[in-house]
């Protein structure tokens, strides 16, 4: 029985094989490349998402008006700081300025 036929240049651009452009489902399912693709699509997946998370930290931080000095402990950084140590160690560093966050929007109501 044959399977449905995709054309996946609208999905893996990037992934496809170089001997067709078309693959049938069945055989798509059966072959060892289609697993490795998932893989790679997902990496991209995870890799913009801490990226653009990273971006974000710094844009924000600058928006808040953070700066190095203003709390002490471990989340004493700066924009520059916060945006490498989400870049570097983005599982511990987005969610640890995620909690210093209002804080330092506390501190920096306080002195305007």
């Amino acid at each position: 029985m044959r399977g449905k036929e995709w054309n996946f240049q609208i999905f893996l651009p990037l992934f496809i094989r170089e001997d067709t452009d078309k693959f049938t489902t069945t055989s798509l399912l059966n072959t060892k490349h289609f697993f490795l693709e998932r893989r790679i699509v997902m990496g991209g997946f995870i890799f913009l998402v801490i990226i653009g998370s990273s971006i974000w930290v710094l844009i924000d931080a600058k928006s808040i008006g953070v700066k190095k000095g203003q709390i002490g402990g471990m989340g004493n950084l700066g924009p520059w700081g916060w945006f490498f140590v989400c870049l570097l160690l983005w599982i511990i560093g987005f969610p640890f300025y995620l909690a210093k966050r209002p804080e330092y929007k506390r501190i920096n109501l306080k002195g305007n």
